[in-house]
């Protein structure tokens, strides 16, 4: 069974260090998103808590992180550009900007996030 409010709290520290990350120097930023982007999969997968599911992430990436990059990044470029053309179609059906972008983004997850 997944634990959703370990997933929660994993999603909110892992945008929370990317961000700072790319905040001071974007380089950081880089780094934190690859090394710890494994996080929430070993989460759903290994079933463990917070702090081993951060440190086995960056287990498994160790001396791999440019393949992990060329993996992690291409598909976030991707989910981006699909999400913001679901947000773009969105708008013309409900005018609301905070809806349309709820919407396009749970849309989008829901139909890419599996792959």
């Amino acid at each position: 069974m997944i634990n959703y409010r370990t997933l929660i709290a994993i999603d909110l520290l892992y945008g929370a260090l990317v961000a700072v990350g790319l905040v001071f120097f974007f380089v950081p930023g880089i780094l934190a998103f690859v090394w710890l982007g494994l996080t929430a999969p070993v989460v759903e997968i290994e079933h463990r808590g917070i702090r081993a599911a951060f440190a086995r992430s960056l287990r498994l990436v160790r001396g791999r992180f440019w393949t992990v990059a060329l993996v992690l990044i291409p598909i976030e470029i991707v989910g981006d550009s699909l999400t913001d053309l679901a947000t773009s179609l969105t708008h013309g059906l409900f005018g609301s900007e905070l809806l349309c972008e709820w919407l396009a983004d749970v849309i989008a997850n829901v139909a890419f996030t599996p792959f």
